[in-house]
């Protein structure tokens, strides 16, 4: 197992502020530049700015409110909408996209994705919402879904959501039928379909042409070694489990029976951001941005988003925003970090890497609003939510405390500082990382003498089996908060040593470990986290489709 840190735990307790910061579950330390706005409504999945940089609307998972609205000028958040007590407006649909809302070019209407449809709300001119009305998308194709593999209907998984350069026409990306479908923004009837790379998931426009990131990659060809996912045959590793292609599909939307074409991006493209005649993708599986000059339909450079020489992978880049004097901003989702480059407008011209800037917890979106960055967190500060009372029932008792659904986000947001402060942020976020020199060795091909945990990658070990026993749905305290060693807590316990005999017996006899978490919200997260140190992009943005 590889681990994105050098450092552990230590005494540090998960959600304590300390000096240098806040501790999160993935072993990182948190304390971003600028402002901090927390919500506990659950987990961003993406975010918009109004058109007149006045309103921030942003997409959220977990909690029964799917959609939250911020002034940027108070920086307070005045709108929510969903189907529990207590929301500014209430809405039945529980689901949303990858992506987060889209505005009209006017600002006047805000399109919200979801599983099987989009909604459309008028905007008020305080920045609050109307009465929505809701388009259904059909459901196309099928998988085999659940332990049973019983055929379920391909739902659409809506994308991002953008309007035609005149404003005329809407397209999105259905991330769950490979398709792009143009609609007619009054009525929501579906104009035209086109056939794309796999997972589309987010739209550009530029120099008259539509730009679909495909996350899963280009359509398996012959010879192809794949895995199945939704339906769909994914070029892939099949001992990683791990697409290997990406692609950005090529849209002629002025000629709609044009083919569609495609450049060969990096692995698990997502965020796209456009200036002049430069495509900015982030290849979050790659920890690259490509850079396509949009007059030719091809990669013209390639920008490595791996700061700590240490490792090159694990970084996640998810989102791009570009200043107008000429700083292009990624953002490093699990290095809890924006990354900060020059560009000097020319797609060609090779960027320059100025350091970076600390975050919260999964940093999602970058985006300018006047002279202000603001970045959207999908952790916010971790699960340090509202508790959460829970009752498991005969022979337990109801405790309350935080769990994996005490969900927050953030946005943070702050003025670009000079490029010599950036080199002093810069250090700050290889702290919070762990990120040192020289951390991670290899072995020099010397003998060295088997332990139980090598110091260098390589070097022999002790143990030879390794039994990964996953008790799923439970907290520490649950289970081992009666053992009367480490750091439980009695009152918290509901399944103690009477219910699990056998997980207090391996525990007396191989060890206890009190300090040690899984980040996962839901199952995909965690068994992720569980066998490979990571939850990947992917599985960290699906929440709201789970």
């Amino acid at each position: 197992m590889a681990f994105g840190t050098t450092v552990l735990f230590g005494d540090n307790q998960v959600g304590t502020q300390y000096r240098n910061g806040i501790q999160v579950s993935d072993d990182q330390i948190i304390n971003p530049i600028g402002d901090r706005l927390l919500t506990q409504f659950g987990k961003f999945m993406g975010s918009t700015v109004s058109p007149d940089g006045r309103f921030l609307a942003a997409t959220s998972a977990d909690k029964p409110v799917v959609l939250q609205i911020f002034d940027l000028s108070s920086y307070k958040l005045i709108w929510t909408v969903g189907s529990v007590s207590g929301v500014n407006q209430s809405l039945s649909d529980g689901t949303v996209g990858q992506e987060g809302p889209t505005y009209s070019p006017d600002g006047k209407f805000l399109w919200l994705p979801e599983r099987d449809a989009v909604t459309r709300f008028p905007v008020n001119s305080d920045g609050t919402l109307g009465t929505p009305t809701r388009f259904s998308l059909p459901m196309v194709g099928s998988h085999l879904s659940g332990n049973g593999r019983t055929p379920t209907p391909n739902s659409a998984l809506v994308g991002q959501i953008t309007y035609s350069p005149d404003g005329s026409t809407l397209y999105a990306a259905l991330n769950g039928q490979n398709t792009v479908v143009a609609l007619d923004p009054s009525s929501g009837a579906v104009e035209q379909t086109w056939n794309v790379g796999i997972a589309p998931r987010e739209l550009a426009f530029a120099g008259g042409k539509l730009y679909v990131s495909d996350e899963g990659g280009r359509q398996a060809q012959a010879g192809d070694p794949t895995m199945d996912s939704y339906g769909t045959a994914v070029p892939a590793n099949g001992y990683l489990g791990t697409s290997t292609t990406g692609e950005v599909s090529v849209i002629d939307t002025s000629n709609p029976s044009a083919a569609v074409g495609s450049i060969a991006v990096g692995l698990h493209p997502t965020a796209m951001y456009v200036s002049g005649n430069a495509l900015f993708v982030a290849n979050t599986n790659s920890d690259t941005v490509s850079v396509v000059d949009t007059t030719i339909d091809q990669v013209v450079q390639t920008i490595e988003t791996r700061p700590w020489p240490s490792s090159t992978v694990g970084y996640q880049p998810d989102g791009i925003a570009l200043t107008k004097d000429g700083h292009l901003l990624v953002s490093l989702g699990r290095a809890n970090a924006v990354a900060v480059y020059h560009y000097d407008g020319t797609p060609k011209d090779p960027v320059s890497y100025i350091g970076l800037l600390p975050t919260d917890y999964y940093p999602k979106n970058v985006a300018t609003a006047g002279d202000q960055i603001v970045v959207t967190n999908t952790r916010g500060i971790d699960a340090r939510g509202p508790a959460i009372t829970t009752y498991k029932g005969q022979g337990t008792v109801p405790v309350t405390g935080h769990d994996t659904h005490s969900t927050t986000a953030s946005l943070t947001r702050f003025t670009l500082p000079s490029d010599l402060d950036i080199a002093h942020y810069t250090v700050q976020v290889f702290a919070q990382n762990g990120w040192g020199k020289n951390d991670v060795q290899q072995s020099t091909g010397s003998k060295a003498a088997a332990v139980a945990v090598p110091t260098r990658i390589g070097d022999p070990s002790t143990i030879k089996h390794v039994f990964l026993i996953v008790k799923e749905n439970r907290t520490y305290d649950q289970v081992f908060g009666d053992m009367g060693k480490g750091n439980g807590d009695p009152t918290l316990t509901q399944f103690g040593e009477k219910a699990t005999p056998n997980q207090h017996a391996l525990a007396n006899q191989f060890g206890l470990y009190d300090n040690v978490y899984d980040i996962g919200t839901n199952s995909s997260e965690g068994h992720n986290w569980l066998m490979q140190g990571d939850n990947p992009e992917y599985s960290e943005s699906d929440a709201g489709e789970y």
